[in-house]
């Protein structure tokens, strides 16, 4: 059973899933598919789909809102896929780029050794770097020394840098070109800006 929080994205993993050879039968409407150990696909009433052969249940973007049953009582599709695949003794496996906190309980609470180191999580995605220019010279220029060295650096090794310059307006700051002192407001201390 694969549950999916919308419509597009099911269709997405129907087409994907039958591309591969896969035999897929979508929910609701696919129930004599799905009594044939068709792969299921669906929302998040996926999950109560009757399934005599299951081996696992999938659930893409466990986070989303859209998983969770608005009537009385509620009931999320996340929950009943922890607690369905518990009993029948297969693999929950609950996908999420930013796992919700009832996951990550679920997954400590039942000892799972699915879940990703914090080295490894980082290991795929790019080194980022943040620095706060409130306090610098204005004389040193646009970028900070310590950004234009680090980009020397990823050049020369091959990496790609993209840097993100957070400006607000067009404004510069009025400022001695000899000492670097910061023109400031008699009122209220707060910096000149042309």
């Amino acid at each position: 059973i694969v549950v999916v929080p919308n419509p597009s994205t099911a269709r997405h993993i129907e087409s994907a899933l039958r591309g591969a050879g896969a035999t897929v039968a979508r929910w609701p409407g696919g129930a004599a598919e799905t009594m044939s150990g068709h792969t299921v696909v669906g929302g998040r009433g996926a999950v109560w789909a009757p399934a005599p052969h299951l081996a696992a249940i999938v659930v893409l973007d466990e986070h989303d809102e859209a998983l969770q049953n608005e009537s009385s009582p509620t009931w999320h599709a996340r929950e009943l896929a922890i607690e369905r695949a518990r009993r029948c003794g297969v693999p929950c496996i609950l996908v999420s780029p930013m796992p919700s906190l009832e996951a990550r309980r679920a997954a400590e609470t039942r000892g799972s050794r699915s879940v990703v180191s914090t080295a490894r999580r980082r290991a795929g995605w790019a080194r980022l770097v943040v620095v706060d220019r409130r306090e610098d010279d204005p004389r040193t220029g646009m970028f900070s020394p310590r950004f234009v060295a680090d980009a020397r650096r990823a050049r020369e090794s091959g990496e790609t840098v993209l840097c993100i310059l957070n400006r607000v307006g067009r404004a510069r700051l009025l400022a001695c070109a000899r000492c670097g002192t910061v023109a400031e407001c008699e009122a209220c201390g707060a910096s000149v800006r042309s």
